[in-house]
């Protein structure tokens, strides 16, 4: 008797303690919930790490966000610790740009960014990852939770779950992981400052006003480099072959992959535009190891070192995107 006793005791245990298990994880995605939904603005510094063919490429990260009426404006800036190479990833009332101030150009794009995919910066998106994931699991650690979901990157199906620490006070996000399906960290991003009552200049989210207080904030911002280089790839699909470059003229470049994929890449000379210019694009926004990238069913296009480049295939995945991330200058590799 003394033993049935003890087994319903062990039971009963157990069900109060899963019951209070998932009554905090309902607790923990209601406060973060409603900590978004009553967000107006905010802006957040943080670095993020993209590890890509064993190697790291490091940015700095500031997001400034306004709640304009009904409209949710961004602003995401990207600024690569290696190359000084930085873009801006802006969306007003007339859609959404990326922004090269090396070119001096704006690439107008449609899109429902950033609520079409995960975005490990962006707290609207983070939450959304949470609150979503119904298998979302939750834990209090001192004073932190640390939470995992499930995430959705466009073009990528390597990208599984993601590990965020949370200030168990605030709410506010201090680290977050994103992991393959091996369970190696792809991306990672430290937060830093989290101002949640930002006060922004009327043009913050202009093109134009954007584009000039880069140039006047940024001072080292590299300058259009007068020879474009010949980039190829050091990834190689499994069963292709990459041919030789053809040079077509001075002002593009070819490179064929061939085999069980058939891949072009065709490199332009990018061109410095003497009057800001906007010139409209098609994709949706994904993140390469070089800054912002646009990217169709069959295509993914970026700047990189005086190049616009252009990766075309039969579809675009992760065997592309590593592709693309693998890029270089051919005569770094003699």
């Amino acid at each position: 008797m003394k033993r049935f006793y003890a087994v319903i005791s062990v039971l009963f245990l157990a069900i109060v303690l899963a019951a209070c298990r998932e009554h905090g994880v309902d607790d923990v995605k209601a406060a973060l919930g409603e900590l978004v939904d009553k967000l107006t603005g905010y802006e957040v510094d943080a670095v993020m790490t993209i590890s890509e063919n064993e190697k790291r490429y490091v940015f700095d990260v500031n997001v400034k966000y306004y709640k304009k009426d009904q409209l949710d404006l961004y602003k995401v800036t990207l600024k690569n610790r290696d190359s000084n190479n930085l873009q801006v990833i802006l969306k007003n009332e007339e859609g959404v740009f990326i922004l090269n101030p090396t070119l001096n150009k704006s690439f107008k794009f449609q899109s429902d960014w950033p609520l079409n995919s995960s975005q490990p910066y962006l707290l609207q998106s983070i939450v959304k990852d949470v609150v979503n994931d119904k298998n979302a699991a939750i834990v209090k650690q001192d004073n932190t939770y640390v939470i995992e979901t499930k995430v959705d990157y466009l073009k990528s199906k390597e990208l599984v779950k993601q590990k965020i620490t949370i200030d168990a006070k605030t709410l506010h996000p201090k680290e977050l992981s994103v992991y393959d399906a091996t369970n190696k960290e792809r991306i990672h991003v430290l937060f830093g400052t989290i101002n949640l009552k930002p006060k922004f200049k009327e043009t913050e989210f202009y093109v134009e006003a954007t584009m000039q207080t880069i140039k006047e904030e940024h001072q080292d911002i590299p300058v259009l480099a007068p020879e474009r280089p010949t980039f190829v790839p050091t990834y190689t699909i499994q069963g292709t072959t990459v041919v030789e470059p053809v040079y077509e003229g001075d002002e593009q470049t070819i490179v064929t992959i061939t085999g069980t994929r058939h891949i072009t890449i065709v490199q332009r000379d990018a061109s410095y535009a003497e009057e800001m210019a906007i010139e409209v694009m098609y994709g949706d926004l994904v993140i390469l190891k070089d800054g912002a990238a646009l990217a169709t069913n069959t295509m993914i296009t970026w700047y990189k070192d005086g190049a616009m480049i252009s990766v075309i295939a039969d579809r675009i995945d992760d065997d592309i995107i590593r592709l693309a991330n693998s890029l270089q200058d051919v005569e770094t590799q003699k």
